[in-house]
Parts: C-alpha cells; structure tokens; sequence
C-alpha cells in the first residue's frame, strides 16, 4: 500500500506539472491537448516505440498537426463535419485497433472528440497545431526515458523471476503439491517477456542479437516449466531435480546481477551435470528432453557472454525480406482480426459523428459528455461495452450525488479547487477499479466547473449525458455490425492452426534456413503467444475446458515444432532425414499410441544417421499432434 502511495503521489505530481506547464506555454485552449498527451502517455508505455524513433517521431507529429487541421475543418459547417468525423474516426479506430481489451486507437480518437469538442478560431490555430507537435514530442520523449532498451532492462528482471518460479515448482512436484499458481505466474511472466521483444522489433520485423538469446533463453525456460509438468516422481527423478535447481538458480543469479562474464564457474556445474544426465544414459523421456532444454540453457549463457563482446543491436538482413516479411505482416493485420476492426470503427465513427452533429445543433449545454462517453465506452465487443457501460452510469451517479452533498448541502462551493485535486489523485489510485475512479473522476470534472455553473444542475446534466451515451455505445455495440466475443474465438483459432500449418510446412525445407527465414519464425512464435492471451481473456465458465484444451495441445505442439527448428538450424544436414524420418513415422501407427515412443524411436535412430533421441522423440509428438488435430490435410494442402 505504501508503495502504491508513493508511486500514485510521483504520478500525480507529474501530471500535474506537465498539463500546468503545456497550459502555460500553449494557452488554456488547448488545455485538453495536454489531457489527451497523458493518456496517450500512459497508453503507449505498454508499446515500445523506440526501435525506430525519429521516424515514429515524424509519424506522430503528422498524425497530430494533420488531426488539428481536419478538426478545424470539421468546425467551420455542422453538416460538412458529419462525413469528415466519420471518415477521421473511421481511419483513426480501423487502424489503430490491435488490442482486443483495449484498442490502441482510443487516446487519439477521444483527442479528436476534444478537438471537435472545443475548437479554436484561425487566428489560433498556429499554437494549436504547435500544442499538437509538441504533444507527439512528448509521447516520444517519455518513450525514450522508459522503453530504451527495455528487452535488456526487462531481461534482467523477469528471466529472475521465471527462474524462481521455476524453482518453486521444482519443490511442489518433489513434495506433491498442486503447482497451478506459480505455473500461472511463470506463464505470465513469459508472456510479458514476450510482449516487450515483440515490440522491440525493427521494422515491425526484425529482431537483433540480444533480443533473439533473450527470446530463445524464455523458450528454454518454456519448455522447462512445461516438462515439469509431465515429469512421473520417483527417487531418480528427485535427486535429478536437486541437481537440475542448482543449475537454474545459478543461471538466475548470473542474469539478475548482470554477470554473464564473471560465470566461469558455472561451466564445471553444467559440465558435470551434462556428463552424468547425457541423452544416451537418460532412459525417461521427460528428464532427457529436461537435460536437452538445460543444455540449450546453458548454451545461451555462452551467447550471452560473447553478445558483451559484439553489437547486441546489430540485425542481420538479406533479401529475402520481402517474401518473409508478407507472410508475418498478413498474420499481424489479422491479430487485430479485420471484421472485429472494422465494425469497432464504424461504431465509434457513426456514433461520434452524429451525436457531434446533434449536440451543435441543439446546441446543448455540457452536451460533449455524451461523445466523452461514447468514445470511452465504445469497445470492439459488445459484451465489454455492456460491462463498462453499467460501471460507468454507476459510478458518475454516485460521483454526482457526493458532488450535490459537498457543495449544495454543506455549502463548500470555496473548497472546489482542494476537492477537485483530492479526487484526481484518488482517480490515479483507484486507476485499476473502473468504478472507483469514474466515481472520482466525476467528482474532478464538476468540481472544475463548480465555480461558474450550479453544482446541482452541472450534476444531473453529467448523469443523463453519461446515460445517453452510454445506452448509445450499448446499443449500437448489439445491433450495428456486431462483434462477439464468440465471433472472436472462432476467428483466433483459426489463425492459430494456419500458423502451425505453415510452421510445419517450412520446416521441412532447407531452403528456408536463412537468417531472414529466422526472423519469420521468431515473429510467428510470437504471434501465437499473443493468440493465447487474447483467447485467454475470452475464457468464462461455459468455454474454459474448451479454451484451455485448445491452448495446451497447441502451446505444446508449437513448442515442438520450434525446438526442432533450432536444432536443425544448428544441424542443416539433417534435414533430409529428419523429413524422412517424419514421413515413415507417419506411416507407421505406433506413433498413435505414447506407450509406443521408446520402442518407435530405437526402430528410427537405427535406420538413420540421425541419432538425437530428443528430436526423433519431439518428431513423433508432433506428427501424433498434427493427425490428432486434424492438421494434416490442410499442411498437404498448402
């Protein structure tokens, strides 16, 4: 609680500084270009913009003067401004739409409500079209103080704490304890990791030296975290365990401290452990692939000390780019899933437009609330929308009653300056409860008018716009072009198993085994990681067994499929076989039943050169996979 304190205290100072000093320079009117600016301050920290800054800098600072000069436009006629907000909004949503929760696009489009909302004549336009550069300057300069080099800053924090968990996990499996806590807890420290590397990316593409070990090194720990899971205890098992923690919480300790070449004496641990755990003496299938994973661990320990020693931003290209890159960018357009875009967009751009245009020409009085309303509570699923919409009538009647009581009833209309501050601290604090902080931030928005408008009236003018809008934004999320959260689900696992089709496919070629082909794969892995959160999110109690059998099969058998990758990546003249190899075992049923495995793989490593048991074994659980889904005929297929 203290810490929450102090953190909402250094914020809430900051906010406020900041939008006193952009009204003092830019003037009041364009007060709400600094409001706006926070927002999408906060907003974007989560979206690392630093990989390219100046030219995310020269996008931003266009995308806002050109913004202002539409939105000035839009002023001049009540009826022109109809098709130029809509067209604007429309732009603004469908393109900025990537995150199902929480699209990326709402800090600008409720910038362009506040434009529309309190427009300025021509003679100052000039300082608001400065107001709107500096904004895109700022959102940049905090990207720069945050997000530079937040792989290695990250790194340094969550690889620790996989690690830990790991550890704890280690010690419920020795002592039969139920893990699913801490295995959610590692899982989503993975996936934050993984977030963070995927937004590192140059070019919306490329990845560079330090971000590829980083991202191996979690697949690693992927792996382990999931093997402990299928691990059968016995007292081999347990004494392989202690040794197995040892080498994990001294690769923890390597990577926190930042001291990946002061690990000399970590080289005889692996070494020793490597020697008596070695595929070939390893007869449980689980440990040895647990060994392969250490050894793939303590693999890129060595990278991670050699990436001291050359430039950890260097990228390689060649190119191939432009085939591989398309095949990536087709999956990313669809991660914001076209049809879910589109109706979001066309939603908020109807709504926005024709509620604008009604409240000018009524000209009703604090009637803007309802396109403030409209543009917060405008989401891409309808239930969402139905969620918010309940929370936030709720909060803003209770909001305008503690205003009537405070400056009606107890008379303290002097006092609205000290209220309006206190509440916008508790707004910051009470930033993860929806309700509490649209209770308080009803509380701030009326008290800042309190001394010019009657508390009482301003009060219950707030509640029927907040009604209206929101019953707007409801009803149009159900009847116009809607977009359920089923709708969603269909539509993610349907991207998920293309991916894994395609991942199949390429494998198998060597032609594909380039550095760009690298940076192809790394993308769709990441990509199926944001699938898995996004239909995680869509879990409740009628889909969870669905959902969540779903993700596990696939989560394992994608994992697979990229473990093979790097090893034949490493071992490019195994190709061949390895595609024969997973050609006769699919002829063969044996593979159809798991009691099968040892005595499939002896019958394999003796016809082929190929002699990893690790990689014959993860062949036969992806082939098993692959006809268990039914995902064979669309691989043949393509």
């Amino acid at each position: 609680m203290k810490k929450k304190l102090i953190k909402t205290a250094v914020l809430f100072i900051s906010i406020v500084t900041f939008i006193a000093l952009f009204a003092m320079v830019f003037g009041s009117a364009n007060l709400v270009i600094a409001i706006s600016t926070v927002f999408a301050i906060l907003i974007y920290l989560s979206k690392n913009m630093t990989a390219n800054p100046i030219k995310n800098l020269i996008r931003l600072v266009t995308f806002n003067v050109v913004m202002g000069i539409v939105a000035y436009i839009s002023s001049i006629n009540i009826f022109l401004a109809i098709p130029i907000d809509f067209l604007t909004l429309f732009m603004i949503a469908s393109a900025l739409s990537y995150t199902i929760s929480s699209p990326m696009s709402t800090p600008f489009s409720l910038q362009y409500v506040f434009l529309i909302s309190f427009p300025v004549s021509l003679e100052e336009m000039p300082l608001r079209l400065a107001a709107l550069a500096a904004s895109a300057v700022c959102i940049m300069f905090v990207q720069l103080v945050v997000n530079k080099d937040s792989v290695k800053k990250q790194s340094k924090i969550i690889i620790p704490e996989i690690c830990s968990g790991l550890e704890n996990k280690i010690s419920n499996v020795k002592n039969n304890l139920n893990d699913e806590l801490v295995d959610c807890k590692i899982k989503a420290y993975i996936s934050r990791l993984k977030q963070v590397i995927y937004e590192s990316r140059k070019d919306n593409y490329y990845f560079n030296n330090e971000s590829e070990i980083k991202f191996n090194v979690l697949i690693a720990l992927e792996n382990i975290n999931d093997l402990l899971s299928r691990l059968k205890k016995d007292s081999e098992v347990d004494a392989f365990l202690d040794e197995a923690v040892a080498l994990i919480n001294s690769f923890k300790r390597s990577v926190k401290d930042c001291d990946v070449n002061q690990t000399n004496h970590l080289d005889p641990l692996f070494d020793a452990f490597f020697q008596k755990y070695n595929l070939d003496n390893t007869k449980d299938l689980v440990m040895m692939k647990l060994v392969y994973q250490l050894q793939c661990l303590s693999d890129y320990l060595n990278k991670m000390k050699k990436s001291d020693q050359i430039n950890k931003k260097e990228i390689t290209k060649n190119e191939q780019r432009t085939n591989n890159f398309k095949s990536t960018k087709k999956f990313k357009v669809k991660l914001s899933i076209d049809p879910l875009s589109r109706s979001y967009a066309f939603r908020l751009a109807f709504a926005i437009s024709v509620f604008a245009f009604i409240v000018n020409y009524f000209n009703l009085q604090h009637g803007n609330w309802i396109l403030f309303t409209i543009s917060s509570l405008t989401y891409p699923f309808y239930e969402i929308s139905r969620q918010r919409t309940g929370k936030r009538i709720f909060g803003t009647i209770i909001g305008g009653i503690i205003v009537i009581i405070l400056f009606s009833f107890l008379q303290l209309r002097d006092a609205g300056i000290i209220v309006m501050v206190i509440t916008l601290f508790l707004t910051i604090f009470f930033m993860d409860n929806y309700t509490y902080s649209m209770i308080f931030s009803t509380i701030t928005a009326i008290s800042s008018f309190v001394l010019v408008e009657n508390s009482t009236n301003l009060s219950l003018d707030r509640i029927i716009y907040v009604i209206i809008g929101g019953a707007c934004a409801v009803l149009l999320s159900k009847l116009v072009l809607p977009y359920q959260e089923s709708d969603a689900e269909k539509d993610l696992k349907k991207m998920y198993d293309e991916i894994i089709v395609g991942f199949f496919n390429d494998i198998g070629s060597a032609q594909n085994y380039t550095d760009d082909f690298k940076h192809k794969i790394m993308n769709f892995m990441l990509f199926t990681g944001m699938i898995e959160d996004k239909l995680s999110a869509l879990i409740k109690v009628s889909n969870a067994e669905m959902i969540t059998s779903f993700i596990g099969v696939r989560h394992a058998l994608i994992l697979n499929i990229y473990n093979e990758y790097r090893w034949l990546l490493a071992n490019k003249n195994c190709i061949k076989d390895y595609k024969n190899i997973c050609q006769d075992i699919s002829k063969n049923d044996k593979y159809r039943n798991t009691e099968n495995d040892e005595q499939l793989i002896g019958e394999v490593i003796s016809q082929y050169s190929l002699k990893n048991k690790v990689v014959v074994w993860e062949s036969i659980e992806i082939i098993r996979s692959m006809n268990q889904l039914d995902l064979f005929k669309r691989a043949s297929g393509n």
